[in-house]
This record gives structure tokens, sequence and C-alpha cells, in this order.
């Protein structure tokens, strides 16, 4: 998806050591790349990270994180 919030189609993402850098017609990429290492297919498509964030803080858990370790009695 573009700026714009358009999906794009025969798209490319270019990915320097662990960052996004750019996104565009992967014929463009390809062009202003020749050296690129291409990773994927024309079957692949590319969605967002999902990171399940879901967690039930319950029990021992829940009550350690609420107790400070160094209480004074």
């Amino acid at each position: 998806m573009n700026e714009e919030r358009q999906i794009l189609k025969d798209a490319a993402v270019k990915i320097v050591e662990d960052r996004i850098i750019e996104i565009g017609s992967k014929e463009e990429l390809l062009a202003s790349n020749p050296k690129a290492s291409v990773v994927g297919s024309e079957n692949f498509m590319l969605i967002p990270g999902l990171v399940n964030s879901h967690q039930h803080l319950t029990g021992d858990r829940l009550i350690q994180s609420c107790i400070p370790s160094s209480i004074e009695d």
C-alpha cells in the first residue's frame, strides 16, 4: 500500500540491513538497484508484520509484576 492507501501490484520493497528504504514498482526498483538480491516470486503477497501482543497476566505473573523485588519489612 502506498501513501495514498492504494494497494500496489507488481511492487517491490527495498530493504537495507533491517530497514525498509523504498517501496515502488518492481521494474523501477530493479532498474535503480541492478545488483539487488530478489526474494519471492510473482505469487507472493507482502503484508505488514503482524504481532500477537495478546497476553493474559493472571496468577503469579501478575502478582510478581506488581510487587517490587526490594520491599523492606
